[in-house]
């Protein structure tokens, strides 16, 4: 018999605090969303592991570090809302929950649509959701709406109509596909009067979004 609670709490001090700090609801969250229900079937005894774990058709969750890493980049508040995009079977959306007043997810795949439905309804989370899209060069509507845009996963470029949708004073994070052999870029976008600045944050190891994964290796 596994023990997830133990597998949680050895990802949180084992593989995310000595990396970068987490406290208060985010690490709470951390220590208690069951990541194991949302991996692939035949997966959940390495749903903790320090790398991507399979979901279905081609799709990834991203690393708990990575994710963790761009949501501390990301920087949000209580105030702000989310838009989650590629948002799986919703364990990020939840994770986002925890420190978002609102969290707007969107998926292409209707399976994953629906099991992360089903997963936000057991956790009562009723400020997070999940919807469908039909693929990713469509930006919902909701965007422009939003203090920050999460990509959950890796892009081989930034649809110019995401950024354009960002309001004023808006980020957006993703991964950045880099040449082959280089582990992928974070990187964050903000709009400020207009124009939109880009900023390298740190280099991961990032499945691609909707397509083939990223080979995974350590950096350094």
């Amino acid at each position: 018999m596994v023990d997830f609670e133990a597998l949680r709490h050895a990802m949180v001090v084992g593989q995310i605090l000595p990396c970068v700090q987490v406290s208060g609801p985010l690490r709470r969250a951390l220590e208690t969303l069951p990541r194991e229900e949302c991996v692939a079937t035949g997966w959940r005894a390495m749903a903790y592991a320090d790398a991507d774990a399979p979901l279905e058709n081609g799709r990834f969750l991203l690393s708990p570090l990575s994710l963790v890493k761009l949501l501390k980049e990301a920087a949000i508040e209580k105030q702000h809302t989310v838009l989650d995009l590629g948002a799986g079977v919703g364990y990020s959306s939840a994770l986002i929950g925890a420190v978002a007043g609102r969290v707007l997810g969107f998926e292409t795949s209707q399976e994953l649509v629906e099991r992360a439905q089903a997963f936000l309804s057991k956790l009562s989370l009723p400020h997070v959701s999940v919807k469908p899209m039909a693929h990713y060069g469509v930006v919902p509507e909701e965007a422009s709406t939003c203090d920050v845009i999460v990509v959950e996963g890796c892009l081989g470029h930034v649809p110019s109509g995401l950024l354009d949708a960002l309001k004023d004073g808006a980020r957006l994070l993703c991964f950045l596909r880099r040449p082959q052999g280089s582990l992928p870029q974070a990187t964050l976008f903000e709009k400020y009067d207009g124009n939109v600045s880009r900023k390298a944050l740190f280099e991961a190891a990032a499945s691609l979004l909707d397509a083939h994964p990223v080979p995974q290796r350590k950096a350094g």
